[in-house]
């Protein structure tokens, strides 16, 4: 499916409902309420990207320089 987007098109794949994700992280919390700011909130701003994947083992050699930033544990939605 193409959704127009300024002065292109986006290709968007729609996944069927029920399928499992993973995501590589060491704060889960912040995927779905936000990052913590300084007065003890948390904020989501409309451009928040949170990448998930459909194997879970990808994260593993994608982020492999960035593990000891992300962790190592794998957390499935």
């Amino acid at each position: 499916m193409e959704i127009p987007y300024r002065r292109s098109k986006l290709l968007v794949k729609i996944i069927p409902k029920g399928t499992l994700l993973f995501r590589f992280t060491k704060t889960p919390e912040n995927d779905l309420r936000g990052v913590p700011i300084d007065n003890s909130t948390r904020c989501i701003t409309p451009n928040f990207n949170v990448f998930f994947h459909p194997n879970p083992f990808i994260g593993y050699h994608m982020y492999k320089e960035y593990q000891k930033d992300i962790g190592t544990t794998v957390y499935i939605y």
